[in-house]
């Protein structure tokens, strides 16, 4: 039968798993956004191109599955290039398409050609955002490129691939024999440590007296929040999480101590530091987790054993040595440990444990609901809590100041997910990202946890969500700032500059009404200033039919409580030793 390239390549993403595809059409991609419904998949239109690719990095983290982003050459591609790079720095996965200039009139020049030093070089500038870019010259290659494309993009560390194809491989006709198949080309990542590596795990994890295991988000990645359970459980091992791998243990378990890092809680960061044995898996050991790898403030490594899980070996002993490396599956590495290990009483450190989890509690339980007639944050997080319990709900924060507080005080249950951008952080996360949590997750209730700046950087999802009916929940924590910049500021010199919303100290009295920003864009919306008032905000968005924003003006000077982690004028202090710890010998470490 004879087909076009712009048919092959849809039913090979068919093949391939994808179910949705999102972006905006112009002349390089045209034939291929025509035929994306009839050749069985959805399509899904954004206001901006800038949407997608944070849709899409969302949407594979929850659902394990690639979403399609498609873009016009220049505009459209560099449009999407902060949320390509985001999914990059994440390890979340996604193919980008983008159309190129006509191969006839590469070079010239052409309307909308990037080519002052290379003719057609939109590839060139998405190859540093991605694993692998592919440049595709004819239909044969749109099949095989698109396989290869969906197997790099998931094995191993996830991350966004893209295939650039010219404009005129879209219309070209080849005979085929059949439609593409996929089977034997896309596989997974079913492999788990050696059986001797497994074992020498085992036998430090037997000897350790105040074991800790620290969850990252290759464990959310992986699927295996069921199988971290079962070995915590048998263990007697108390979980705590990076702020990306929250989510990954229920933190109202009786083993959790909740997020460990910047944003820790006092709970999980005297666990870090007092640990005998650290098992981290699927965790970089990061900057924000580790509270920038200053040994003392959040980990002590060199007094502690350290067993190190990944799916990529390159993300192994990167900052610190570790005893045994296990490279495999998430979920089959900690099923193999539970087979090799027995549980163990533990009670000395078990009573410490619980004796710091509750003075945490009591502390955060009594954080104030105002403070100087200006309310907190606190107030708000046990409000989201309150009003979600006994449903599912995923919280997509976005980045700055107001995604301290979820991370560290929203008590995620079993059924919840919060995803968060850890790597490269970028704004736009929280408010584009919750549109690929309602395709992923359509069972649970979404709320995009975000502030009044990135709100106002990504306003164009507005209208994207109101357009589709999303029924997404915007919280916005309106501090009239880019708070988390104006707090550094004060902190380190005394003055804020660039970070608060008064036309640069020309118009102090401004305040964007986002409740009604929300509203033209065809969003219900509700303004709270009054802790008083914040249980009938969420109760009203919980029973609204499609979308809803909830503009809660805040303390523009509220801060997050520290649990112990590197203080804000501390965290880009980086005294990191790659060498050797003292006391450990080689054979101790083998």
């Amino acid at each position: 039968m004879k087909v076009t390239g712009a048919q092959l390549l849809a039913r090979t993403l068919a093949a391939c798993g994808v179910e949705y595809v999102s972006g905006i059409p112009g002349h390089t991609i045209f034939p291929f956004a025509n035929i994306v419904r009839q050749e069985g998949l959805t399509p899904f239109l954004v206001r901006s191109e800038a949407i997608s690719p944070f849709a899409a990095d969302v949407y594979y983290r929850l659902s394990g599955k690639l979403m399609a982003v498609f873009a016009h050459s220049v505009p459209g591609t560099t449009n999407l290039a902060a949320g390509l790079a985001n999914a990059y720095a994440d390890s979340s996965a996604m193919i980008l398409i983008s159309g190129e200039t006509a191969r006839d009139s590469l070079g010239r020049g052409a309307y909308q050609e990037l080519s002052r030093q290379f003719d057609g070089d939109v590839a060139g500038f998405t190859r540093h955002l991605t694993k692998r870019s592919w440049l595709t010259h004819t239909p044969w290659q749109l099949v095989e490129h698109t396989l290869r494309a969906a197997k790099v993009a998931t094995v191993g560390r996830p991350g966004p691939v893209s295939l650039h194809v010219y404009q005129d491989v879209w219309d070209q006709e080849i005979e085929v024999p059949d439609w593409p198949d996929s089977t034997g080309y896309v596989i997974t990542n079913d492999f788990r440590p050696s059986d001797d590596a497994i074992e020498r795990a085992a036998r430090l994890i037997r000897s350790a007296e105040r074991p800790l295991i620290v969850a990252g988000n290759g464990v959310n990645l992986g699927r295996a929040q069921a199988s971290l359970v079962e070995l915590a459980e048998r263990l007697n091992a108390y979980v705590v999480t990076t702020v990306t791998g929250k989510g990954a243990f229920p933190e109202n378990h009786p083993l959790s101590l909740g997020v460990v890092g910047w944003v820790g809680t006092q709970a999980a960061n005297s666990a870090a530091l007092n640990a005998d044995l650290v098992l981290a898996v699927g965790a970089r050991l990061s900057e924000t987790a580790t509270s920038s790898w200053q040994e003392g403030a959040s980990f002590r490594l060199s007094e502690a054993r350290l067993i190190q899980c990944d799916v990529d070996p390159a993300e192994i002993a990167t900052v610190f040595p570790v005893d045994v490396a296990l490279v495999g599956d998430a979920g089959l590495t900690l099923g193999a440990l539970s087979e090799s290990c027995a549980s163990v009483e533990r009670r000395a450190w078990q009573d410490t444990m619980d004796r710091l989890k509750a003075d945490w509690r009591a502390r955060i339980a009594g954080l104030p609901d105002s403070r100087d007639g200006l309310m907190q944050v606190a107030p708000v997080v046990r409000a989201l809590r309150a009003s979600t319990l006994g449903r599912p709900v995923t919280i997509v924060g976005d980045i700055g100041k107001n995604h301290k507080w979820p991370a560290q005080q929203f008590e995620v249950h079993t059924g919840d997910a919060v995803v968060s951008s850890m790597g490269a952080g970028t704004m736009g996360f929280g408010t584009c990202g919750a549109v690929g949590a309602t395709l992923a997750r359509p069972e649970s209730r979404v709320i995009s946890w975000c502030g009044d700046g990135g709100l106002s950087m990504t306003s164009y999802v507005l209208p994207t969500v109101a357009e589709h009916r999303l029924p997404i929940t915007f919280v916005v924590i309106d501090d009239g700032a880019f708070g988390e910049v104006a707090n550094i500021q004060e902190e380190r010199y005394g003055r804020t500059i660039f970070s608060e919303f008064n036309g640069s100290g020309e118009n102090c009295g401004y305040h964007l009404r986002i409740d009604a920003l929300a509203e033209a864009s065809g969003i219900p919306a509700r303004r709270v200033e009054s802790p008083a008032d914040l249980k009938g905000a969420f109760d009203w968005a919980a029973k609204a039919d499609g979308p809803a924003l909830i503009d809660v003006i805040v303390d523009r000077r509220s801060r997050v409580p520290s649990g112990g982690g590197s203080k804000l004028s501390e965290i880009w202090k980086h005294p990191i030793h790659p060498w050797s710890r003292p006391g450990l010998s080689h054979a101790d470490r083998t």
